[in-house]
């Protein structure tokens, strides 16, 4: 991973660009060469070496950093603990949940619910869970949701505004918006 790459992770601060250099130099690598490296554009480049500097940089860096989604994997066992829990402390401890995948990206959520459901109840599950595009009497019929009416409660999850979701073998791909991810995350 190059340095411009861990930068905007935020995996690093914008002063390690000089201990960078200073192992390409040690190792005897062409110096010309040190951009690319760096991963730096000629604009970026010359900002930082001639005019500039890293406060510079940093800030060229910072304004052009445009981070629109974040993706965040959850496996299949860690996503279905982590959604109980969640479904447990926002309806009690009496609702639980499962889930299945259904084909290629698809997944479903089973939601068991302790009591007989009228368009009131629904309603206000729907609510609370933050499901969208769906029927606030959903759950007096079916209760299964699907993955695509699951954002909203994987915003919760996750603590991000949700965009999209889908499965794949392992697990479920939670594609959130905005912002930069803090260094070293691990959700």
């Amino acid at each position: 991973m190059t340095f411009k790459e861990r930068y905007l992770r935020e995996d690093c601060s914008i002063h390690v660009i000089d201990e960078w250099v200073d192992a390409w130099r040690a190792s005897g690598f062409d110096l010309r060469l040190i951009p690319k490296a760096l991963s730096l554009t000629e604009n970026e480049d010359g900002l930082w070496a001639i005019i500039e500097g890293e406060h510079a940089l940093e800030k060229l860096l910072s304004g052009s950093v445009d981070a629109p989604y974040l993706a965040i994997h959850l496996r299949w066992e860690e996503l279905e603990s982590q959604l109980d829990e969640l479904v447990q402390s926002l309806l009690g401890m009496d609702y639980k949940i499962s889930i299945k995948r259904m084909d290629t990206y698809y997944w479903d959520l089973k939601l068991t619910i302790p009591t007989d459901v009228d368009d009131e109840l629904s309603a206000k599950i729907c609510d609370i869970l933050d499901l969208q595009n769906i029927d606030e009497a959903h759950f007096v019929g079916t209760e299964y949701v699907e993955n695509a009416d699951l954002d909203g409660l994987l915003g919760k999850l996750v603590q991000r505004e949700v965009d999209s979701n889908h499965a794949d073998d392992e697990g479920v791909w939670v594609i959130c918006k905005g912002g930069r991810r803090p260094a070293k995350e691990d959700l």
